[in-house]
C-alpha cells in the first residue's frame, strides 16, 4: 500500500500556504492576518472552503505540536510562529479562525 505524501493528504493547504506564506511573505505584508485576508480576497468560495475542510482535518488530528510544525514545513509555510507567541497548533487554530471568519463575511457580500 503506497503512502500519501503531505502534499497529496493536504492540497488546498499546501497551495493556500505555499502561496501565500512563502519565504519572502513579510515583504508583501505586515502579518499573517493581511495575509490570510489577501487569499481570501483572491479565492473564489470554493477554494476557501477546501482549505478551511483541510484545516479542521488536520485540527481534529492527534499531532503533536513538533509533528505539526514538521508538517508546515513539508507544505511550504514560512511563518516563524513562536515569534507571535504561538505554538504551531496555535497558529493553525489562529488561521482557521481568520479564514472562516473572512470567508464568511465574503459569502456574505461584507467589505473585508
Amino acid at each position: 500500500m503506497r503512502v500519501m505524501s503531505a502534499h497529496e493528504t493536504w492540497p488546498s493547504l499546501r497551495q493556500f500556504l505555499a502561496g501565500y506564506f512563502h519565504q519572502d511573505w513579510t515583504d508583501d505584508a505586515a502579518d499573517p492576518d493581511d495575509v490570510i485576508k489577501e487569499f481570501v480576497n483572491d479565492s473564489d468560495n470554493d477554494v476557501i472552503a477546501g482549505v478551511r475542510t483541510e484545516l479542521n482535518k488536520l485540527l481534529n488530528r492527534d499531532l503533536s505540536d513538533a509533528e505539526l510544525g514538521e508538517l508546515l514545513l513539508k507544505l511550504g509555510c514560512a511563518v516563524y510562529y513562536p515569534a507571535f507567541g504561538m505554538t504551531a497548533r496555535e497558529w493553525l487554530t489562529h488561521v482557521r479562525v481568520r479564514v472562516s471568519e473572512l470567508g464568511d463575511a465574503k459569502r456574505a457580500g461584507r467589505t473585508l
